[in-house]
């Protein structure tokens, strides 16, 4: 519910409406407000407004009547009256008028001072309720009110939160698919390729001596290794680099510390290409491809 019509039913109830920061509109006791015989609106009379900055704090009463009568708990409602007077403000401040429907519209002449001109009675009344009322309500219609703890049950939600929920849910739903697809996708990977054996191999005439212990001993060409051996149909090099004599041992020995069952080989004794073999079906090289790029951090590709 809009608080300005309820701002207007206070001040015909009561009289008298303060509003801090602006000042206090005055409705004398001769003011018609409930027209007679009549559903057009009619305009307001005997209604005045005082100059009155210094207004601080918003009237308890005036808290407590809209929180009544709009449902809501008393520090939402002081809330709602404290961010409408701010609205207000800001158009009075720049020098625009502001309209309070059901009393009079206010401009802003200089600081602290303000021009008023009565406005139009509202035709249509917001049936009003009182403490006594809500008392008397059943136990499951009374408004909900903050009881002070976090534990205690709450008999509604508001309505707003339950797509923000689905949302969540769904949004987590997702994630969990997504997080079980790629553990799985990355042990497929690891399972292929602790398939292989471990073994270096050249395709230089002469033999090429590790420069430290740590290195392995490039293998002449016609050594039978496993890779040789499983190279007759369905097995593929994936090359991971290629770079010259230090960088590819080097690297060559990080790859083997992380268990990769990497080789080596080299034409000249310059450059050395760094490669898998895996045997992998035709449907599957893009996704073994995709996934070495993805662990190697640079393109792997296929050679002949």
């Amino acid at each position: 519910m809009k608080i300005t019509p309820l701002l207007a039913q206070y001040l015909y109830a009561h009289k008298q409406l303060n509003l801090p920061g602006i000042g206090t509109f005055i409705l004398d006791p001769q003011a018609v407000t409930e027209p007679e015989n009549s559903k057009r609106p009619q305009p307001l009379t005997h209604i005045h407004f005082e100059n009155n900055p210094s207004l601080r704090d918003l009237d308890p009463e005036l808290i407590s009547y809209v929180s009544l009568n709009t449902g809501k708990m008393k520090s939402l409602a002081q809330s709602d009256l404290e961010s409408h007077i701010e609205l207000a403000l800001q158009f009075l401040n720049m020098g625009k008028p502001f309209l309070f429907e059901g009393i009079g519209t206010l401009l802003r002449l200089r600081p602290g001072e303000y021009s008023f001109t009565p406005g139009i009675a509202i035709s249509e009344r917001i049936p009003e309720r009182t403490q006594r009322e809500e008392n008397a309500k059943p136990e499951s219609e009374k408004t909900e009110t903050y009881s002070g703890s976090f534990f205690t049950e709450k008999k509604r939600k508001p309505a707003y939160l339950r797509p923000l929920i689905g949302i969540l849910l769904l949004s987590g739903l997702g994630i969990a698919i997504y997080g079980g697809y790629r553990l799985s996708k990355n042990k497929r990977n690891i399972s292929v390729m602790e398939m292989h054996t471990d073994s270096v191999v050249t395709k230089d005439t002469t033999t090429q001596q590790a420069p430290s212990p740590d290195t392995a001993a490039i293998i002449p060409p016609g050594t039978a290794t496993p890779a040789a051996q499983i190279d007759a149909g369905g097995t593929y090099k994936y090359v991971v680099e290629k770079a010259g004599g230090k960088r590819a041992f080097d690297r060559y020995n990080k790859l083997k510390s992380y268990q990769w069952p990497i080789q080596m080989e080299t034409r000249d004794s310059v450059v050395y290409t760094l490669f898998l073999r895996i045997p992998t079906a035709g449907a599957d090289t893009t996704r073994i491809l995709d996934s070495l790029t993805a662990l190697n951090g640079k393109r792997v590709y296929i050679e002949p």
